[in-house]
């Protein structure tokens, strides 16, 4: 991707982003995993759309989160860090928790889990996240948003 259309692809994907999750706002957590899931399921239809001659063929918005991953997983296979997979999981994991079940034992579990998942990337930029395990949440989901714009901005560029 040329420079200028790249950092219009960014700074596009992070106002669409801004926009259902606003960082001067505290969301409750239910809505913070339901957005952030979504708003990152997007930038993942991208990633997979930019790999492919004719996305239109395939019915993106049909497949689930899980085929998704396994398809970006399958088109980029060694230029992307195995690591942007396992997190992606871990987000679906944690997603479900909320959208199938009213109550779950595990969900702060799913949530911790996510959470290191994403520390893992990058423990020093991770020390921004606070201390609270809400922020970290937060912080965790436009981190991976990040790393998936990324991603897509560098296809073609290698």
């Amino acid at each position: 991707m040329l420079e200028p259309e790249a950092t219009t692809f960014f700074r596009e994907g992070w106002r669409k982003y801004l926009r259902h999750l606003p960082e001067d706002m505290v969301h409750p957590i239910e809505v913070l995993v339901l957005r952030g899931h979504m708003l990152i399921e997007r930038q993942l239809i991208q990633l997979i759309e930019r790999n492919i001659a004719k996305p239109e063929a395939l019915n993106l918005e049909r497949m689930t989160f899980s085929s998704k991953i396994r398809l970006a997983e399958a088109l980029r296979g060694n230029q992307t860090r195995p690591w942007l997979w396992e997190a992606l999981r871990g987000l679906n994991k944690l997603r479900n928790s909320f959208a199938h079940k009213l109550e779950d034992d595990k969900r702060q579990s799913h949530i911790a889990t996510f959470v290191a998942l994403i520390r893992r990337d990058d423990p020093l930029t991770f020390s921004i996240a606070g201390t609270e395990l809400d922020s970290q949440l937060a912080f965790s989901l436009s981190w991976l948003h990040e790393r998936l714009l990324n991603e897509s901005i560098s296809i073609g560029e290698g």
